[in-house]
């Protein structure tokens, strides 16, 4: 995790967002990240207590020369689209009713303006159901073990840059996440809009998207 919090100073910096919206606020949401990862540590210790159990009920492999090359691409694409809809599903779930949104989510949205760091500000329950919809698609899919942190590495790198106003990203798109449509979902509290992580395909679908 302070591999994530610095790599997220450090795209800040880089993209000039820390000198145009002050130092003091990147690293105020910084030092929340690192302070959320903390809080959350019984929660992961306990979860990677159960994947050493084989307590639940997933489909892996640890040898990628198992399945074949064409397998292994099928399988991060369906991973993909299995878990950004159950990060909309849960996104969404989290801004329908005040409880929800006060307990679990609102550690995400409390930082205005929206900075990088932020992406790695959440609440212990928030990053728990994250993990699980990680972890998810593997009771439909046989996924590579190694290959599941990838993915999540991915997922991360691409919300520093929709959490990044400044750098523009993917301005224009409609069906992915930008940082225009992202930042567009930021500009509301628990009545918000565009829940989605990696697409704006579920929002499209389920008539929850707003144009940035």
């Amino acid at each position: 995790m302070t591999v994530g919090i610095g790599l997220g100073v450090a795209l800040s910096w880089s993209s000039g967002e820390m000198q145009r919206r002050g130092a003091r606020l990147v690293l105020d949401s910084a030092a929340e990240a690192l302070k959320c990862s903390l809080e959350a540590s019984p929660l992961f210790a306990a979860l990677s207590w159960l994947l050493k159990q084989d307590s639940l009920p997933l489909s892996t492999y640890q040898d990628i020369r198992e399945r074949s090359f064409a397998y292994w691409i099928c399988s991060v694409l369906l991973w993909f689209i299995i878990f950004d809809l159950l990060m909309y599903l849960q996104h969404r779930l989290t801004h329908s009713t005040r409880f929800l949104y006060d307990s679990v989510h609102y550690h995400h949205h409390k930082l205005r303006p929206l900075v990088t760091p932020v992406v790695l500000v959440f609440g212990a329950v928030d990053m728990a159901l994250m993990a699980l919809a990680a972890i998810a698609p593997t009771s439909i899919i046989t996924m590579h073990w190694g290959t599941i942190f990838l993915c999540v590495a991915a997922i991360i790198l691409y919300s520093f840059l929709t959490h990044n106003l400044d750098m523009d990203f993917m301005a224009g798109s409609r069906w992915m996440v930008s940082s225009r449509s992202h930042g567009k979902h930021h500009q509301y509290g628990m009545d918000a809009c565009n829940y989605g992580v990696i697409t704006n395909c579920w929002d499209l679908l389920f008539g929850t998207y707003r144009e940035p």
